[in-house]
């Protein structure tokens, strides 16, 4: 279901998690994204840093929250995700590993935490804890500039990436 998105890349990641547990099922697809793939082959180097990511194409009815990601040049990455916006107030951190192949980031979750202690967010990351190897996902990336990337996953779900 999330293996193939690019959301875990995004805010979506959160947001198709939480579909998921509601629906019991896989989310529909997103929106198609309408943007052109304008780059060849990626650099580490031009991901490298701290950014705040939000969905460009969300699901219809859901809502992506705003998040922090940092991939950092020995090939960790992490996810900060606030997703106050729910009502549920959760916070996750979602911990792996990222590289790059040609035009593609490929990422693969190791951990995800619950840090705001909201005991809900407890059950839901140890729910979702269950499923990381599923949510691992691969992007190509679209768009890439100093302080801009778009990334769009196999699903369609496509990501902007602002540094920070």
């Amino acid at each position: 279901m999330i293996a193939r998105n690019a959301r875990l890349l995004a805010a979506g990641l959160l947001t198709l998690g939480l579909a998921g547990c509601a629906a019991m099922g896989p989310p529909p697809p997103p929106p198609p994204y309408t943007g052109a793939d304008n780059v060849g082959a990626v650099q580490k180097s031009m991901l490298v840093g701290n950014w705040v990511g939000r969905s460009l194409n969300p699901r219809e009815g859901s809502k992506s929250p705003v998040y922090n990601v940092t991939y950092s040049q020995d090939g960790s990455t992490v996810y900060e995700v606030n997703d106050a916006q729910s009502g549920m107030n959760l916070q996750l951190q979602m911990v792996g590993t990222w590289q790059v192949e040609g035009d593609l980031i490929r990422v693969q979750l190791e951990s995800i935490k619950e840090t705001s202690g909201n005991a809900l967010g407890g059950m839901m990351a140890t729910f979702m804890s269950g499923m990381k190897d599923r949510m691992n996902g691969t992007a190509n990336v679209y768009e890439a500039s100093a302080n801009r990337v778009v990334l769009v996953g196999t699903d369609g779900g496509a990501v902007e990436l602002t540094r920070q």
